[in-house]
């Protein structure tokens, strides 16, 4: 790498399932390996932050096997919005079958589709409240083929158009 030194710390947490242990780390890895690498003067502030930040991340996956089974799949569906989310999909990341995560998700009064809608939902109006995205770049990052037809489910849970929704207060 260009010569420089790094090292990385390795954290070992109970009840964690290695593919989201790694996946964690190394989407921080490359933030800790610029701040060891800067001269920046709070460098240690923001190492003990990104350690603090990995922790915190592999303490809230571990969490997800306490909650709901449709929590479970909201979790699992908001880290990847624009994927096209089957039900094969989720069955195999929470280990159960077809039938076992449908007869839940009926049992919880909601369904793949809801919560796919629901997880899209809310990051769009994160986006519109705190970006300045445009519109369709919104409609593409949480997993919109078409802008009007985005347009046209968020007025639906919103009860706004997304123009509009952007320009109101809290």
């Amino acid at each position: 790498m260009n010569g420089c030194n790094f090292y990385i710390r390795v954290y070992r947490i109970q009840r964690v399932r290695r593919d989201i242990f790694l996946k964690i780390n190394f989407e921080s890895i490359s933030a800790l390996t610029e701040v060891e690498s800067s001269n920046l003067f709070s460098k240690s502030v923001l190492i003990d932050a990104l350690h603090e930040k990995i922790c915190q991340s592999l303490s809230n996956e571990s969490r997800i096997s306490d909650c709901s089974y449709s929590g479970k799949v909201y979790s699992v569906i908001r880290k990847d919005l624009c994927r096209r989310w089957e039900l094969e999909d989720i069955c195999c990341i929470l280990y159960l079958s077809k039938t076992t995560l449908y007869r839940r998700l009926k049992e919880e009064n909601t369904s793949l589709s809801q919560l796919l809608t629901t997880a899209r939902m809310a990051k769009a109006a994160h986006l519109l409240k705190h970006s300045y995205l445009s519109i369709s770049s919104i409609s593409d990052k949480c997993g919109f083929n078409s802008t009007s037809y985005f347009c046209k489910k968020f007025k639906d849970a919103y009860g706004f158009p997304p123009k509009v929704y952007r320009t109101l207060d809290d």
